[in-house]
């Protein structure tokens, strides 16, 4: 009889399989339904092996745990919204095409047992977003100082992974032994995955990146890919380094809150700000991370799940606005009068990541602050706090360039693909802001299986 991880491995190949049939047909909106509907699928079977706790399968150096297959289930949702919002777009065709790659290195990487799995899913994840970015002459910068970071990630993660198996021919993701060539692998290990989800001093190419791209290729960037990142960071820091990785870790979150929201105070460009504003974000779940326990993982999941939708979310008006050439601060004022639902979205998105109550972002944050406290590193949630003040400057002065009135402001339409968008992110947001224990004694559970 086929089990549900079967039919999910079926579902990915057929998933790839198809999108390369529907390009080669060159028809969007083909190539769209095959991509929403086979999404839809793999979200569907995600449900099911949670719902019947079908986990413990494993296939060579993938392990399909309770925390693996929730968390590919949230970024499977994530992904289905970015389809969404890059729908309007020219090259949708294309990025469809490759985002089905990023998305299968996703899965790799999130149900990895074995550090070569995560490299694997890492250049998978990453490879399809470089060329996605070569798709038009005005994204190649961007493009490739993305390949360049990322090309780099992989050679030092390469290169941890060397030194690991010739120190003790174990590559499995456990608990290593303490020695100096643990120690040097761990060094290359978090410079990479650092690179990768943004972590300071490692994230100098983010703002850059993040500007220059189109906004719904940053949405997968921001929403996903660094998500990705901070999973990875969870399997080695915990899974295989839990003696050496708590002081660096915690080092990591000040740093990171701190660039990251400081650093956002001076910028006028909107993506810029939300290219800061998701470093901080980091740095807020690296506070869970870093506690160690049970609790501190289930609070940064819960984190992590609440940035998704409030990142992708605020990108799909970002987009919007982008295509009609509106960048800058400035060019926000007015939106209240122009689209009420964008307007709306978009604030209760910023509020969310500022952290106010009846948020998703509100109870992340109060988890993550708990989960610091009850590790005895009340310090840390006293600097997170602080920082969540600071935050409110920068996320304040678009929410109020949004409801200042502009002279001569018409409404415009955003078009069902992106109001979907909203509705589903607004929807997050709000339901797991206002009623989220379910969902977090889910992923309490989740973080006891690792």
């Amino acid at each position: 009889m086929i089990s549900l991880f079967d039919m999910l491995a079926l579902s990915v190949a057929l998933f790839l399989v198809l999108n390369i049939l529907a390009r080669l047909a060159n028809k969007k909106k083909l190539h769209f339904a095959i991509t929403f509907f086979l999404l839809a699928l793999i979200l569907a079977i995600l449900s099911l092996m949670l719902y019947y706790k079908d986990f413990g399968m494993h296939m060579g150096f993938i392990n399909a745990s309770q925390f693996s297959v929730l968390i590919a289930a949230i970024l499977t949702m994530g992904m289905i919204v970015v389809q969404l919002i890059a729908y309007e777009e020219q090259v949708y065709t294309d990025f469809s095409l490759l985002s089905s790659f990023s998305y299968t290195g996703i899965l790799l990487v999130v149900m990895s047992s074995n550090v070569v799995t995560i490299f694997i899913g890492l250049a998978l994840l990453t490879v399809p977003t470089v060329f996605a970015l070569l798709l038009s002459r005005k994204w190649i910068e961007a493009g490739l100082k993305y390949f360049i970071v990322t090309a780099l990630s992989a050679s030092l993660f390469a290169f941890g992974a060397a030194t690991l198996f010739f120190s003790t021919g174990n590559l499995q993701l456990s608990e290593q032994g303490y020695s100096l060539d643990s120690l040097v692998a761990f060094i290359f290990f978090i410079t990479s995955i650092s690179i990768e989800a943004g972590i300071f001093p490692f994230n100098l190419w983010i703002p850059d990146v993040y500007q220059g791209a189109p906004a719904f290729i940053t949405s997968m960037l921001g929403g996903l890919n660094k998500k990705v990142g901070l999973i990875a960071l969870i399997y080695i820091s915990i899974l295989m380094f839990p003696f050496i990785s708590q002081n660096l870790l915690l080092m990591f979150a000040v740093l990171t809150m701190f660039y990251g929201n400081l650093a956002a105070l001076v910028q006028k460009n909107v993506k810029r700000i939300l290219a800061y504003s998701s470093i901080s974000q980091v740095g807020y779940i690296l506070i869970g991370i870093a506690s160690m326990s049970k609790y501190g993982v289930a609070a940064s999941t819960f984190q992590i799940f609440a940035h998704v939708f409030a990142f992708i979310g605020v990108f799909a008006v970002v987009t919007f606005l982008e295509r009609k050439g509106r960048k800058e601060v400035i060019d926000y004022i007015g939106l209240n009068k122009e689209n009420r639902l964008a307007s709306f979205a978009l604030s209760l998105m910023l509020l969310s990541m500022i952290g106010m109550p009846f948020t998703a972002g509100f109870v992340g944050k109060f988890l993550l602050f708990s989960s610091a406290i009850y590790s005895n590193l009340a310090w840390l949630a006293v600097l997170g706090i602080i920082n969540s003040v600071i935050s409110i400057y920068y996320y304040a002065k678009i929410i109020i360039a949004v409801y200042t009135n502009r002279e001569g402001a018409k409404p415009i339409r955003l078009g069902a693909p992106i109001s979907i968008a909203l509705l589903i992110s607004i929807a997050i947001i709000l339901v797991f802001g206002i009623y989220p224990g379910p969902l977090f004694n889910m992923m309490q559970a989740a973080a006891s299986s690792l």
